[in-house]
């Protein structure tokens, strides 16, 4: 996304990334929040969202990656964002049923289109459907 050209600075950005997950969440009937000093979304104590850009002339790249249907086994391995791997949940893990990724990415998109003021349209299913292999 050109950052200039809709006019906002890097933290609003990703002001407007987070918000995006807790609408998104808020459609399933999660309550997700934020966390002062900590980017990304939590739910709880626990974090279900991380958010990392990167921005270069004015142009954002990167984004947040929403742990979905995730083995939260994996964070046991790494220390995300610091963090300890128990302090890692899922949409799957708090709603106790599977979640498909298409139906997140349709719903996502939506809430992407609604904090930014844009229109938006999903334009590539070969991602999409390589998202969905990388989550099962």
């Amino acid at each position: 996304m050109n950052l200039k050209e809709e006019g906002l600075g890097v933290r609003q950005y990703i002001w407007n990334l987070e918000e995006v997950v807790i609408m998104f969440l808020h459609t399933i009937g999660i309550q997700g929040h934020r966390v002062a000093d900590h980017r990304g979304v939590w739910v709880g104590d626990k974090k279900i969202c991380s958010v990392g850009v990167n921005v270069s002339r004015g142009i954002s790249t990167h984004g947040f990656a929403l742990n979905v249907s995730s083995d939260l086994r994996c964070f046991q391995y790494i220390r995300p964002c610091g963090l300890a791997s128990e302090m890692m949940t899922s949409v799957s893990e708090l709603s106790g049923r599977s979640i498909e990724v298409e139906t997140v990415v349709n719903d996502a998109i939506h809430c992407f289109s609604e904090v930014f003021g844009l229109g938006c349209e999903r334009r590539d299913d070969a991602c999409l459907a390589m998202l969905g292999a990388l989550s099962g």
